[in-house]
């Protein structure tokens, strides 16, 4: 039979830690990750969607991912985090895995996380220009309401990032696309490319062009040559009617 619970064996402490996260995500209560320790060897993360999706897993976590810069904030509610505006201020960016074309995206920028005042890094986010991209290492300091809050403690800009410019003309890369103007829609993409985009939003827009050329080829009425390496037919062969 088992115990009453009164009677229950004491929680471990990381038992307690991850009963007291689940009770913050429900009843808004903060719980603090381990102390402020910058030390702690950091955990790769694919990005932040997946410290958001598991938040109780990653308190007390260091992190890395990249973010796409947005804005900063000078004001908002720390409720009773740690997180003040006196003391810090807020990075509100897109993951990198957000495609920014896309408006549904663009107008959500998931990512807030915070930076001292009164360090270094603070300069480097106040000097950063629109969708530019840095690479941060965070610690899951708390979670509030369900979210996680983290402090940056190491940063860095990335020369690749995808400029307005480049939102624009993929934006009316694909408006041509829906209108069968390939053509004009692979010009917008040669343009969206002329910027130092990041290697993986090249591979898709490279991707669309290649679309675009052969949607003209077939519109052209010619046919499309096959794959490099692919099978051809033996000259003698005859169509099946």
């Amino acid at each position: 039979m088992s115990p009453h619970p009164r009677f229950a064996a004491p929680l471990a402490p990381c038992a307690l830690l991850g009963l007291l996260a689940l009770l913050a995500i429900g009843a808004g209560t903060v719980v603090a990750g381990r102390g402020d320790d910058r030390s702690a060897a950091a955990e790769p993360s694919e990005s932040w969607d997946e410290v958001v999706r598991e938040p109780v897993g990653f308190l007390g976590r260091t992190v890395r991912f990249v973010v796409q810069f947005h804005s900063l904030d000078e004001r908002w509610n720390p409720y009773v985090t740690r997180f003040g505006p006196r003391d810090y201020v807020a990075l509100n960016g897109w993951t990198d895995e957000q495609r920014l074309w896309i408006r549904s995206e663009y107008d959500d920028p998931v990512v807030r996380i915070f930076v001292r005042r009164d360090g270094g890094l603070a300069a480097l986010f106040a000097g950063l220009e629109g969708h530019e991209r840095v690479a941060v290492t965070c610690v899951v300091r708390e979670l509030f309401a369900g979210r996680p809050w983290a402090e940056v403690v190491e940063a860095t800009k990335l020369a690749e990032y995808v400029p307005e410019g480049s939102v624009l003309h993929a934006i009316r890369a694909l408006d041509f696309m829906a209108l069968e103007l390939f053509e004009l829609a692979a010009g917008q993409v040669d343009r969206a490319l002329d910027a130092p985009v990041p290697e993986r939003v090249r591979a898709e827009l490279e991707g669309w062009r290649e679309r675009c050329l052969a949607e003209k080829r077939v519109k052209n009425g010619r046919r499309i040559p096959a794959p490099s390496g692919a099978r051809k037919p033996h000259p003698g062969a005859r169509r099946r009617e």
